[in-house]
């Protein structure tokens, strides 16, 4: 709860400098695939689905967004088990980041991301990554993504609406 409260109280005070002039043109939306591990267990693949929202802000070296997004894992299994002896698990839920892009040149860039997850593996999660835009609208992202319990390789999609 004390984790929910927090990143909600961020999300608001992030989003208020922008919020008189958000339109859904500033959009982005996006998702992909992540092979998923968790210690114990075999990796497994799953997916993310996120929208995100840029902030009036000017820093001058990157550009800040806010992504809420969410995630299921997909099933992880214990390695080598007997048919009938085998565990499973699984995580899902709601995540919230502050994502900052770091452009190197007009395709690539360097992403970093901190914030939220609110899902099965509630707490902190931090990510790195590049970004690789193919055009205006259009942008492939390959990152690294550490939750408490759960670290993710992700192949994204990200579609900008403006």
């Amino acid at each position: 709860m004390r984790h929910s409260l927090l990143a909600s109280a961020l999300l608001t005070l992030g989003l208020a400098p922008t919020a008189h002039a958000l339109q859904l043109s500033d959009l982005s939306v996006g998702g992909g695939l992540g092979v998923n591990s968790l210690s114990g267990y075999d990796d497994a693949l799953g997916f993310q689905v996120f929208v995100g929202v840029p902030l009036a802000l000017d820093t001058g070296l990157f550009i800040p967004t806010i992504e809420v997004g969410y995630l299921d894992t997909g099933s992880f299994d214990t390695p080598s088990c007997a048919v009938g002896s085998c565990r499973s698990s699984s995580a899902s839920g709601a995540w919230a980041t502050l994502l900052a892009a770091v452009p190197l040149n007009s395709q690539f860039g360097l992403l970093g991301r901190a914030g939220f997850d609110f899902g099965d593996d509630d707490g902190a999660m931090v990510g790195a990554g590049l970004s690789y835009t193919l055009d205006a609208r259009n942008q492939l992202r390959a990152e690294y993504v550490s939750r408490d319990n759960i670290d993710s390789y992700q192949l994204n999609y990200s579609y900008n609406l403006k």
